[in-house]
């Protein structure tokens, strides 16, 4: 028997496995296995296909539902909505700020490098997750937005070998996990309605960095 912990008490572990199960589930039998944090996951059903062409850097931006805060900051979100329609003083007893009509850097605590606890989770999780392949760097920062579910990411890849869109978009589209709308004639691209109550990853807003040489860099956007 295999138990599951959806906590961050065991995530980094050495002996644990950091579980996301179509990208790096363990051949051998564990007690315990440890689910990533959400922002981590979203993030690794992306890297996961392009991970041949060696990454070499990733740049992470969140934009983090209510929904990441549990039952209380869905509650408070709504709340808010309310109060604000009918012009009354804001409920801010659980995240102790205005959330309707903001964003603002995620509330989890700063840690003594100033990352908060958010964004430290999504670089080491990652790290270990992609442990068995090639180290590449990565860096984030956690925002959370008032939207009820479904986290966004914007993703900037810079990668070792030249990859070109085509091959992108192939990669992508050969894991049934995610979903692939990059609609630019019509500006049809992901965002927290389409992929909310749904367990697939959205990838969208696929475009060169021009700053990076040739076919070397490339941003995405995420649900």
């Amino acid at each position: 028997m295999c138990m599951i912990d959806n906590s961050s008490a065991l995530r980094m572990k050495q002996n644990i496995p950091l579980v996301v199960p179509h990208i790096n589930f363990p051949s051998d039998k564990h007690i315990f296995i440890a689910n990533p944090n959400c922002s981590t996951i979203i993030l690794s059903c992306l890297l996961k296909p392009l991970i041949n062409y060696r990454i070499k850097r990733v740049v992470v931006s969140t934009y983090q539902s209510a929904s990441g805060a549990g039952k209380e900051g869905i509650d408070e979100l709504m709340i808010q909505m309310k109060e604000m329609v009918n012009m009354k003083e804001l409920t801010k007893t659980f995240l102790g700020k205005q959330y309707i009509g903001n964003c603002f850097v995620h509330n989890s605590e700063l840690t003594s490098t100033y990352y908060n606890m958010e964004e430290n989770k999504l670089i080491k999780e990652t790290q270990k997750i992609f442990s068995n392949e090639k180290p590449f760097g990565i860096t984030a920062t956690c925002i959370r937005v008032p939207t009820i579910r479904s986290h966004c990411e914007s993703v900037n890849i810079q990668f070792k070998n030249a990859i070109t869109y085509e091959k992108i978009i192939e990669l992508l589209s050969n894991d049934p996990n995610l979903v692939i709308m990059d609609n630019k004639n019509i500006h049809d691209f992901p965002d927290t309605l389409i992929s909310s109550n749904n367990n697939k990853v959205y990838i969208g807003h696929i475009r060169q960095d021009f700053s990076l040489p040739k076919n070397k860099g490339w941003n995405f956007w995420i649900s």
